[in-house]
């Protein structure tokens, strides 16, 4: 069940991460807080209601990346993992506007 909460709390991130691009400087951490985007993401907010676990506010792509080795795998990602994430077609294409 843990890696289950993991995967989607991941996933939220992951979605609500794009929402948060919208301009070219960005800070590290934004104001605004996660909003579910499909019943996926209400799940995972429900989950974390019911356990008192407050999400983390929506960050920039290099505080994500830092943020997901450190929770998964306990270590900062090193500098060939951070390129590889930078030039995901995903995240190429939310920075493309």
């Amino acid at each position: 069940m843990n890696k289950l909460l993991l995967a989607m709390m991941f996933v939220l991130a992951v979605r609500n991460a794009a929402a948060d691009e919208t301009s070219a400087v960005r800070t590290f951490e934004g104001n605004a807080a996660a909003t579910a985007q499909n019943p996926i993401d209400d799940c995972v907010q429900a989950a974390l209601r019911q356990r008192g676990i407050e999400p983390a506010n929506l960050c920039s792509d290099e505080v994500f990346i830092r943020r997901v080795y450190v929770d998964v795998i306990g270590t900062l990602p090193d500098s060939q993992a951070a390129l590889a994430f930078s030039r995901t077609p995903a995240r190429q294409a939310r920075h493309a506007d």
